[in-house]
């Protein structure tokens, strides 16, 4: 599993530096035959405006694709998408994926220094030895760290709370109701991967109204995972690439994930809290849970009446009169 692990990723780098090459070979070309074009030859050029020509061009380029790409993908790179790794974040703040991408690309806009420094001012000198060192050291660095340390984690991984894992599709192809809509066919594939673990869970919110009969729009699916299961759906989500919430000032949930399932986002709680102006709201997860059969897989559904008391915590007017509504009916 280690030399399995240790293969995939080295092999997502090699991925990785080969669309860069291309990318810096195709701009070279362009550039070249622009200067020819308009100018008949490669004008020469100062030390300072190389160096600012090759980082504008190169290095912040690819590194601003790279945080763009790893915000918008569990995956992080292109070459880790192809071999099977994701990013798996502890956080869903911004400056993570900035910290860990500018980490990783400093040893090359390091070596870009040290290289056109040398080449203007000769590569005795010492501040091409200053750079270069640098550059090289980093290196070596990041690659003992993934190699050598128990979680295999380089320097930008830790400062940005981050892990590379191999990916891990554990959701199954199910044999589901191509009428449905999406929402509920990953909710039946989500309630199978949950059950086969045995975990304690609920639909709520949204979704769980609307198969209650409720005219409501579905933007997500919510699910509420009982408090001491908290181990076990670590060891289920880590393959998914989750984004583990920070809490707010207003939403005081112990742990609250977010993944994405077939282009439908998931946001699972536990200890689902919310302060309110008197006190704080605790959801009672144990409270009336139901049971639904859908193609053969048993959703859990939480009751009415729990939800009821969460959505006048969350001060959700709409919800708490449609669900007041059908309790009088009731």
């Amino acid at each position: 599993m280690r030399l399995n692990y240790i293969r995939k990723r080295f092999t997502a780098l090699l991925i990785d530096w080969l669309i860069m090459s291309l990318y810096i070979v195709l701009l070279l070309s362009i550039t070249i035959l622009f200067y020819f074009v308009f100018f008949g030859k490669v004008p020469e050029i100062t030390q300072m405006g190389t160096q600012f020509i090759a980082a504008l061009t190169t290095v912040i380029p690819i590194c601003i694709f790279s945080i763009v790409y790893e915000i918008k993908s569990k995956y992080g790179s292109i070459g880790k998408r192809i071999m099977g790794l994701n990013v798996v974040k502890s956080s869903k703040v911004i400056y993570h994926p900035i910290i860990r991408n500018i980490i990783k690309f400093l040893p090359w806009q390091l070596a870009h220094i040290a290289v056109i420094y040398g080449i203007y001012q000769g590569f005795g000198t010492t501040v091409f030895i200053i750079f270069y060192v640098l550059s090289l050291g980093l290196v070596i660095l990041f690659i003992s760290q993934v190699i050598f340390t128990k979680e295999h984690r380089h320097l930008g991984d830790i400062l940005s709370k981050s892990k590379v894992t191999i990916f891990k599709n554990r959701i199954k192809n199910l044999d589901i109701d191509p009428g449905l809509d999406n929402h509920m066919k990953v909710l039946i594939k989500l309630a199978k991967l949950l059950n086969d673990y045995d975990l304690k869970w609920s639909l709520g919110a949204s979704l769980m109204l609307k198969l209650r009969g409720f005219n409501v729009t579905v933007k997500d699916i919510d699910i509420i995972v009982n408090t001491d299961e908290i181990e076990k759906l670590e060891r289920v989500l880590i393959t998914f690439g989750f984004k583990k919430e920070i809490r707010s000032s207003k939403y005081l949930t112990d742990h609250f994930y977010e993944l994405v399932i077939d282009e439908i986002e998931v946001d699972i709680m536990v200890g689902f809290k919310v302060k309110t102006n008197i006190g704080i709201y605790t959801f009672n997860d144990d409270d009336k849970i139901e049971e639904l059969k859908m193609n053969n897989v048993v959703i859990y559904i939480s009751s009415l009446e729990e939800w009821l008391k969460a959505y006048r915590a969350m001060n959700r007017a709409d919800k708490v009169s449609m669900i007041e509504e059908r309790l009088r009916i009731k």
